[in-house]
């Protein structure tokens, strides 16, 4: 670790404190969703494809509560409303 002075980038002060957005997609691939979603979500926060919905469910299920500032979003395309709600 160093310590720096003058830094440009807000973002750069505290990289514990970033907003992570998973989403469906294979992760290293810039894919639709992401694509959707970049112009609609602050540019303070990453956007990150995490494989299919199950593998995002998943991780929601085992990350969000050590992690509350990650956020899980799939598609309902797979899902009716009951689980949906579930999650």
């Amino acid at each position: 670790m160093r310590a720096q002075q003058g830094i440009e980038n807000p973002s750069a002060v505290n990289q514990s404190a970033e907003r992570i957005l998973y989403v469906e997609g294979q992760p290293a691939v810039e894919g639709l969703d992401v694509q959707i979603l970049k112009p609609l979500v602050p540019t303070t926060w990453a956007i990150r494809p995490a494989g299919n919905s199950a593998d995002v469910l998943g991780a929601a299920r085992a990350l969000a509560h050590p992690h509350p500032r990650w956020v899980f979003l799939i598609d309902r395309d797979h899902f009716d409303d009951a689980r949906v709600d579930q999650s």
